[in-house]
């Protein structure tokens, strides 16, 4: 039975290592561990700043924290990503907008003007037209001419 029992013990302390080791894991420099996986915390988006603390979609883990993240011709501005080189709310930066008379082009707010519209002449021609009332015949004759029926005595 001693003999027994110190089995079942070291088989506990075995199990134990085994699992403070995983739990524990000691991580390199910059890095920690999360559930048993070392990460580093300032650029790993699954655990971003902390263990757990995963950053939305279209976000970055950058210095610890989520930040939005927009594709190369477009700029964060606040919680969106906008096109400065065409967009009127941010022409060239975030915030500088255009003016109500003008639109954005190449990062630069323009004056929108329209040319001044053409005068066409036009032909002014009245038609005038006249019905005539149709002629109605109470008879019904034929239109081709009948033979006649008398002999030449």
């Amino acid at each position: 039975m001693p003999g027994r029992m110190l089995a079942m013990m070291v088989t506990s302390l075995l199990c134990f290592v085994g699992f403070a080791s995983s739990a524990f894991a000691e991580c390199p420099s910059g890095q920690v561990s999360c559930n048993g996986k070392c990460v580093d915390l300032k650029s790993d988006e699954a655990n971003c700043g902390s263990c757990g603390s995963t950053c939305k979609r279209a976000h970055a883990c950058n210095q610890g924290s989520c930040q939005l993240e927009c594709p190369d011709v477009q700029l964060a501005c606040g919680n969106v990503c906008v096109t400065p080189a065409s967009n009127p709310s941010h022409c060239g930066g975030c915030g500088k907008s255009c003016a109500s008379n003008q639109y954005c082009s190449l990062g630069m707010c323009q004056q929108a003007t329209c040319p001044e519209p053409k005068t066409v002449p036009t032909k002014t021609t009245t038609k005038t037209t006249t019905s005539q009332p149709s002629k109605k015949t109470g008879s019904s004759t034929s239109k081709t001419p009948r033979k006649s029926t008398t002999k030449a005595r």
